[in-house]
Formats: C-alpha cells, sequence, structure tokens
C-alpha cells in the first residue's frame, strides 16, 4: 500500500522536474522513515533541522515554485497520489481492530477501536488532547508522509502551508474543516468581480445595478476601520464554508486554495494520513504558522464575500502535538513514559 503511494508520489515529482516546475533533486533511495529522536509540540516534526546536512538547498523547493501552475494543473498532476491514497487499508496500515458496536469508521458501516491512547510514549495528563504524530517517510526538501491522530474533539488550530500542496486522507473517524483561501498578493479579487475601496480611487463600473453606486462610501470606512488593527505581516484570505469530512474522504490544499485550516475530531476521535509535496522546512521559507481571523465583507454587484485578514499569532497553549511510535509506524524516541 505505502510502497504504491510512494511510487506515485515520486512519479508525480518526476513529472513536475520535466515541466522544470522543481529542481532535479534527490531520488527515492533518499526516502526515511522514524529518523528524528526528538518530541516535538508542532505540526512540523522534523523543523529543527534537515537530516542530512549536506543537501544543497539550491536543488530544494522554494516557496513559490508550485504557485507556478494553475490549480487546475496541479489538481490534475496530484491525480496519481490522490489514487494511491483511495487505496489505502486503513485496518491494515494502522492494525485496527474492527469492533461491533458505535465507534469511529473507516468506512460506512464498519466500526474500530481508535489508537490514540495506544502510541508511545504514552501521554497521561493530556491523553484526551494531544494529537500525535506518526512519521511513515520523507524526502528532504521534496515530501513527507505521516499520520495525524485525533483523540475525540481534540483540534488542530488554524494554520498554514507555505507554497506547499497536502493531500489528507481520512483514515477513521469524522472531522469538521474550516478552511481559507490565500488572495492573490497583486490583487485580493477579481477586478470584474468586485469593488476595490482601500486606494479611495473612483472605479469604472459596468454594470447598471444600483448596488455599486450606494456601496463605496460606508464601504471604506469599514474596511479602513479593520485595517488599522491589522499587523503588516497579515495574509488577505477568503473564508470557505466549513465541511465535514469522514472516512475515506480525502481533501486537497494547494498553496493558494484552501492552504490556510483547521481540523476538529468528531466524538470518535479520528486518524488522517497526509501526503505533504514539499515538506515543512525552515531552511527554505516553510514553517508553520498559526493564525486567528479577522473579518470584513466585500461585495459584488450580486453577492456579498466575506474576505478575513489572517493574523500571526503563537501557537495557541492549549494545543498539543507531539511524535509517537506505533508498530513499525513512527519515530525514535528515546524514554518510555510521559507525565
Amino acid at each position: 500500500m505505502l510502497k504504491e503511494l510512494i511510487n506515485a508520489i515520486e512519479e508525480v515529482l518526476s513529472d513536475l522536474r520535466i515541466r522544470g516546475v522543481i529542481p532535479d533533486t534527490i531520488g527515492s533511495n533518499d526516502v526515511y522513515a522514524g529518523k528524528s529522536n526528538q518530541h516535538d509540540n508542532s505540526l512540523n516534526p522534523h523543523n529543527a533541522s534537515s537530516s542530512d546536512d549536506n543537501v544543497d538547498q539550491s536543488l530544494a523547493f522554494k516557496a513559490r515554485s508550485l504557485s507556478s501552475l494553475s490549480e487546475e494543473d496541479l489538481e490534475n498532476h496530484l491525480g496519481p497520489i490522490r489514487k494511491a491514497l483511495l487505496n489505502i487499508d486503513a485496518v491494515d496500515l494502522l492494525n485496527l481492530k474492527i469492533v461491533h458496536y458505535d465507534n469511529a469508521k473507516v468506512k460506512p458501516g464498519i466500526n474500530i477501536e481508535p489508537i490514540h491512547t495506544k502510541i508511545l510514549p504514552r501521554r497521561h495528563k493530556d491523553v484526551s488532547t494531544c494529537v500525535r504524530y506518526l512519521s511513515i517517510a520523507e524526502v528532504d526538501t521534496q515530501y513527507s508522509i505521516g499520520v495525524f491522530l485525533f483523540p475525540p474533539f481534540s483540534k488542530i488550530p488554524l494554520h498554514d502551508h507555505k507554497g506547499m500542496s497536502v493531500m489528507s486522507r481520512v483514515l477513521y473517524g469524522d472531522l469538521i474543516v474550516r478552511s481559507f483561501d490565500i488572495c492573490n498578493p497583486q490583487n485580493d479579487l477579481p477586478d470584474d468581480q468586485n469593488i476595490h475601496v482601500s486606494s479611495g480611487k473612483k472605479k469604472e463600473y459596468v454594470s447598471d445595478s444600483w448596488l455599486p453606486r450606494i456601496l463605496p462610501s460606508f464601504m471604506m470606512r469599514d474596511e479602513e476601520k479593520v485595517k488599522d488593527k491589522i499587523p503588516q505581516n497579515s495574509l488577505s484570505v477568503l473564508k470557505n464554508g466549513t465541511k465535514r469530512l469522514c472516512a475515506p474522504d480525502i481533501s486537497l490544499l494547494l498553496p493558494q486554495k484552501g492552504n490556510l485550516h483547521e481540523f476538529k475530531a468528531g466524538k470518535y476521535g479520528a486518524a488522517i494520513l497526509d501526503v505533504l509535496i514539499p515538506p515543512y522546512d525552515i531552511e527554505n521559507d516553510r514553517d508553520c504558522t498559526f493564525y486567528s481571523i479577522e473579518t470584513e465583507k466585500m461585495y459584488n454587484y450580486e453577492t456579498i464575500h466575506t474576505k478575513c485578514f489572517a493574523i500571526p499569532i503563537s501557537q495557541p497553549e492549549d494545543f498539543f502535538c507531539t511524535s509517537g511510535n506505533y508498530g513499525d509506524m513512527g519515530d525514535v524516541i528515546e524514554g518510555e513514559e510521559e507525565d
């Protein structure tokens, strides 16, 4: 199963190299798993340093490599990975126990016993809230594969994936997902759909609608009030609808589409298999940043769009995510149990 997934990832990366989207760099013989012996309370379990200090960083993914492709083109390129993820047998992968009472499901009608309490080293004080991470495979600067395990109602707060594409396959359980698109920094929203009032310049309207003629005056006041509160390093984003994912659903985020998201598990918890292309990498400007949201309203001729500002924040104090080990998956962790 995992071999098929890794082969699919390598196929996609090879195609992107041929297209000149990414550099011709590390091959599949550099795949490794369980490389880290540290606990990391972030979504970047290997963010301390590269596993190979000799990796030529000039060959690495740059922050905007994938952004050179259109969203449609990139989604088409990622098709083989989606197919491989759908072929994953969650019960076999995680050695899950099938039960005959209502519990987390791997698919409709098939209940299993969640495993978040079985990850080593065990956590006692926060076992009901701490999200666990199992590293499966990673190629420096190219991709990473891992599993996030959610206790019931636990949450990964709103965070970004700078310049990355992420495919998430729900292995068991269900989650509520809230996501935001990153607006084009040169043009927050398409000119033919929206009224831009931040510059204070008059816009030539081609519509006969009465709405654009009465909105700009109070839009200016409201927008300036909001922008006065917004730090310079914030992102301009558009809010997507909240949705529920259930195993075996797959979600996809791209360098702009849905790039900020948060997960909240349902009453039985959840497990997600994540493929990150490329992985988080501080040295190549792909650290994980958490955000809070400030909202304003943008209007077009027909409807009201929700435009938001994503404001960088420190990692929320009530969020915990640590690497662990389960069977032959995960990092090699020193020590036994944690308090």
